[in-house]
């Protein structure tokens, strides 16, 4: 039995080697790509549940977990056409029932002004705009998905129609991008004016019933500007995004509030050459002002920050005399700390977490990837006890 696992296991190897780490080119011009994530937690802390009990038995709640996830499952269209002038775009999530992420057409005038139509990643923190399946961690840092969120509709009250509404990064609008060439590096630039809910969340009247969400021609309104390769070897960007609706009626919800947001963030990034080395550091902020229970207070304060340090070891390995090529097979470690203090209400007293993360990835070229990683959390409360939900966790990344 284990000589057959073995030829199992060489043939899926041989059969993984000799499969491009590229997209399918499924006519001229046009690519397919897909790719899963399955997440394993093999331990992690849940302190929240402390003092559950089952009944009868009074029976306390287990402390921790583990388990398997199919955290995504994505597939993606990409078609650029007319000597490149028009480009299409098609990506579905799958996990948790399918529905469309993006879907958008671009025309470009130029390499510097190119005209977006449709669904597409909002103006945000910069690693809210990178592919999910090119991340350093398995978690992205809290802050950063604030920043998208919270940025467009979600609250975080449960007696909203909105709480727990998540973007995915995304939303529906009109977009202007472009890159220009400053000599020493390329400015990219990505202007947008959007519904400011969210992906596959609608703005509708009398002939759109799916979201029937009246106002007066008000919108999501988000601008982000980035430095890349800047004097060959580092990168500085920035957002700010400000989303208003007044007097909103939900879905029929006989209910009419606002929403009024607003959120900015700077970053910057550097690659040590020849080392493998790089740092990346993020700083951002944001408010809700949509006075949900008409106190006069703002409803939330956020910002945060992330600073993380990642080597890849090709080189090093290459120079060892180990047989790397580092050509399709890379191997990363690194480090990241983040942060996000929130304030409700004007408070005097403010929710801290604190994230720790340290991992190991190995990718075969972008065909698969493997993560590992150590996560120790910290939260501090003036009303709820510290909550050090530590976790590790595993990541598998399949695709084509």
């Amino acid at each position: 039995m284990p000589s057959r696992v073995a030829r199992i296991l060489a043939l899926v190897a041989a059969l993984l080697a000799a499969w491009p780490a590229r997209s399918v080119e499924i006519a001229s011009g046009v690519d397919l790509s897909a790719f899963a994530r399955v997440r394993a937690s093999v331990y992690e802390q849940m302190e929240e549940v402390s003092g559950l009990t089952q009944k009868p038995s009074l029976d306390d709640a287990t402390g921790t977990t583990t388990g398997f996830a199919l955290d995504q499952a994505r597939a993606r269209l990409a078609a650029d056409l007319f000597e490149k002038r028009l480009g299409l775009v098609l990506e579905m999530r799958l996990e948790r029932g399918p529905a469309l992420l993006d879907a958008y057409g671009e025309w470009r005038f130029a390499p510097w002004l190119a005209l977006r139509l449709g669904q597409f990643r909002i103006p945000s923190a910069w690693e809210n705009l990178v592919a999910d399946r090119r991340l350093d961690f398995i978690l992205r840092p809290e802050i950063t998905n604030d920043l998208a969120d919270l940025s467009l509709s979600r609250t975080t009250y449960p007696s909203s129609v909105f709480y727990g509404n998540k973007s995915w990064r995304r939303d529906t609008g009109l977009g202007i991008a472009g890159d220009v060439d400053l000599g020493v590096g390329t400015l990219r630039y990505l202007g947008m004016i959007s519904n400011g809910l969210g992906a596959n969340l609608f703005v509708g009247g009398g002939s759109d019933k799916e979201f029937l969400l009246t106002n007066g021609a008000q919108f999501f309104y988000g601008a982000r500007v980035d430095v890349l390769d800047l004097f060959g070897f580092a990168r500085v960007g920035g957002h700010v995004c400000w989303n208003e609706h007044d007097n909103v009626v939900f879905n029929s919800g006989r209910m009419v509030y606002d929403l009024d947001r607003f959120s900015w963030s700077v970053d910057a990034g550097v690659e040590i050459p020849g080392t493998g080395l790089r740092a990346q550091g993020l700083y951002g902020a944001g408010q809700i002002d949509d006075d949900f229970d008409a106190d006069g207070r703002r409803d939330l304060d956020y910002y945060g920050a992330e600073a993380r340090l990642v080597w890849r070891l090709d080189l090093l390995l290459r120079a060892l005399g180990t047989g790397w090529t580092g050509e399709r097979h890379h191997l990363d470690l690194g480090g990241r700390y983040d942060t996000v203090h929130l304030v409700a209400n004007e408070a005097p007293g403010a929710t801290r977490k604190q994230t720790v993360t340290v991992g190991a990835t190995y990718a075969y070229g972008d065909l698969a990837a493997v993560r590992v990683n150590w996560i120790q959390r910290w939260l501090e409360d003036e009303v709820d006890p510290d909550l050090d939900d530590d976790a590790l966790l595993l990541d598998v990344t399949v695709g084509f």
